[in-house]
């Protein structure tokens, strides 16, 4: 009897060992085809992420579910570390608004789930659907990590690459100048020297023969200066 119970005791121990062996060599479930579109792709760039997967053969999800957003180092989900105001009805999940519950580390970042979702069903999560929330890190290539509540292991995206900014590159600049900046030189005939130089005697003699002379000087002067303001 005490052999028998014995061998029992034996077998269901083997029973629970190789059931537990067995669930620890199972793979988790992981969602699949993920990638990740941030737009622009430029370095330290406010920017909208599109992330596109496929459930798995169990991983139907329902409202209140969750979808988590691993985030590369570098990056800055939010106006500031932790803050989930920023994405309050900015995100969609297959075009149903939707919010973020929490941040975590500053990194990961989940999204509530605001429609059922099958199985095999193929999703996308745009964050930044109304406005650009994500800060893109420096250049390089990047990929994230994403799970649900049901495809609850971690699977990495396709790499996406972020560009460095281009820099403006400054030119010479000509100096501009308008007519009006241009110096003109006007030459004056006749003389202002001391005394005549016609030899005249004095006023009003002086007067008749050179009212003539002057009226062409003004004339002149008045034409070099108009041309001077046309150029």
């Amino acid at each position: 009897m005490r052999r028998f119970r014995l061998a029992v005791l034996v077998g269901v121990a083997v029973v629970l060992a190789l059931a537990v062996s067995r669930s620890a060599a199972a793979p988790l479930p992981t969602v699949s085809n993920l990638t990740v579109a941030p737009a622009p792709n430029k370095a330290s760039h406010l920017a909208q992420y599109t992330i596109a997967f496929r459930t798995s053969a169990t991983g139907a999800l329902v409202p209140g579910d969750t979808i988590t957003l691993k985030f590369p180092s570098g990056t800055v989900p939010g106006s500031s570390c932790g803050n989930v105001a920023s994405f309050t009805n900015n995100v969609t999940v297959n075009g149903a608004t939707t919010s973020v519950s929490a941040i975590i580390f500053c990194l990961e970042v989940r999204v509530t789930v605001p429609v059922a979702i099958g199985n095999n069903t193929n999703v996308t999560v745009v964050v930044g659907s109304v406005s650009n929330v994500v800060r893109n890190p420096g250049k390089g290539t990047y990929a994230m990590k994403v799970h649900t509540t049901k495809d609850f292991g971690d699977l990495g995206s396709a790499r996406y690459t972020i560009v460095a900014q281009a820099k403006p590159v400054a030119g010479p600049v000509a100096a501009q100048s308008t007519p009006e900046d241009v110096a003109k030189t006007i030459t004056l005939t006749g003389s202002d020297g001391d005394g005549d130089p016609l030899g005249l005697p004095g006023f009003p003699g002086q007067f008749f023969a050179y009212y003539p002379l002057a009226a062409e000087n003004a004339a002149a002067a008045a034409i070099e200066f108009l041309d001077a303001v046309r150029r």
